[in-house]
């Protein structure tokens, strides 16, 4: 894991959590990331074809919104803010209903089963928490120069709530802990 932290696939402000899930005998994480803030270059916000401009998982400071609408783009600037998602294995259904529960009442509400196969359950916990901003179209600013404070803020304010029920989800899996022991 720490391998995984240092060359970047895993954010370091998630690896408690991940380590909790791994202290649980009936689920285990596949992937992870605790939110974060990308700017992409792409005709809508969720599009895979997009390039990605900037990738932060904590909140971003205002020159850097600056910086962002200053970069050429090919077709339309998205600065989107997403909430937390983990990607996790559990050995049954039952397993798979419990942690996702567990993530529903943490704030994780559009967590739900993706796949039954050989390894088990895979769940994924989401929150939907998330916000999608057009910034540029045709490489075109569309943002108002005096508003981008408050673009900024509200940005920011989208990724540490999805952080907030990161540590509400982790308090509740200390909870399942000890009720194993």
């Amino acid at each position: 894991m720490k391998e995984d932290i240092e060359i970047g696939y895993m954010d370091s402000d998630i690896v408690t959590l991940i380590e909790k899930f791994f202290k649980l005998p009936y689920v285990y994480t596949k992937s992870s990331c605790s939110g974060r803030i990308v700017a992409v270059d792409s005709p809508y916000p969720w599009s895979r074809e997009g390039t990605i401009i900037f990738k932060v998982h904590r909140p971003i400071k205002l020159d850097e919104l600056k910086d962002i609408l200053s970069k050429k783009i090919v077709t339309r600037l998205w600065i989107n803010s997403m909430g937390p998602i983990i990607h996790a294995v559990a050995k049954d259904f039952d397993s798979a209903f419990k942690i996702i529960q567990i993530a529903r009442d943490a704030g994780f509400k559009h967590s739900g089963v993706l796949s039954v196969n050989e390894e088990g359950w895979v769940v994924e916990l989401t929150t939907g928490v998330r916000a999608n901003i057009l910034a540029k179209v045709d490489d075109k600013v569309i943002l108002k120069e005096e508003e981008l404070d408050k673009i900024c803020e509200t940005i920011n304010d989208v990724l540490l709530e999805g952080k907030k029920r990161l540590k509400m989800l982790e308090e509740r899996l200390d909870a399942e802990l000890k009720g194993l022991k």
